[in-house]
């Protein structure tokens, strides 16, 4: 099984690397082959947790990882950032992450994907690292499922793909062609009108969570 298929997906699996995982470590397979032999159960994502049950032949183990959820200030300023971008909208449009979404992030003081010291993480094996096999195989689980919905995250950080829409959406009146800066999709070829309003526009979109 290949683990992070999309750009999201491969920066999703380096939340091990900020939680202490060096390579080489011989955990890593371990924890994949339990992925890969269906032990990654019950997988869960709510906002501030995902959480799961990992079974091995002899026991499973409940797994979990909180996060903060953004605040409504947050996320009104993640808002600004996401419109401020035309490829930004294009993107979530073809249900994607918007390209180096922390990076655009930076001004804020926010990102998207945790840090090592945002995340708390608990199973009850023996292994008292933060990074034991249980751990590597739920965050590899989550990984399989985040390539596929890119809306995962945000729900993490609690906005569900519903809300994390209609708030883009609403901030739409404060765009304005001196805050788009990103000059490789032309500002004439799209009018702000037509794409949020009309074939193209957010409301058209069937963007319901599954």
């Amino acid at each position: 099984m290949i683990y992070g298929r999309t750009w999201w997906g491969k920066r999703w699996l380096r939340t091990l690397e900020a939680l202490g995982l060096q390579y080489p470590d011989n955990r890593m397979s371990k924890g994949r082959t339990l992925v890969n032999k269906d032990a990654v159960d019950l997988l869960h994502v709510e906002p501030g947790e995902l959480s799961a049950w990992v079974d091995e032949p002899r026991k499973s183990f409940g797994v979990s990882m909180q996060l903060p959820v953004f605040t409504s200030g947050q996320w009104h300023a993640f808002e600004e950032v996401m419109v401020s971008r035309l490829r930004n909208l294009a993107e979530l449009m073809d249900d994607m992450l918007p390209t180096n979404i922390d990076r655009q992030l930076e001004p804020t003081g926010l990102a998207l994907f945790p840090s090592g010291d945002e995340l708390t993480v608990r199973c009850p094996c023996s292994d008292r690292s933060r990074s034991c096999v249980h751990v590597i195989a739920m965050v590899h689980g989550f990984a399989t499922e985040f390539d596929d919905d890119p809306f995962l995250l945000p729900y993490l950080r609690g906005r569900d793909r519903d809300a994390l829409l209609s708030g883009i959406r609403d901030a739409r009146p404060a765009i304005s062609a001196a805050t788009v800066h990103d000059a490789s999709i032309p500002i004439g070829s799209l009018p702000y009108t037509e794409f949020f309003d009309g074939a193209q526009g957010l409301d058209s979109m069937a963007w319901a969570s599954n």
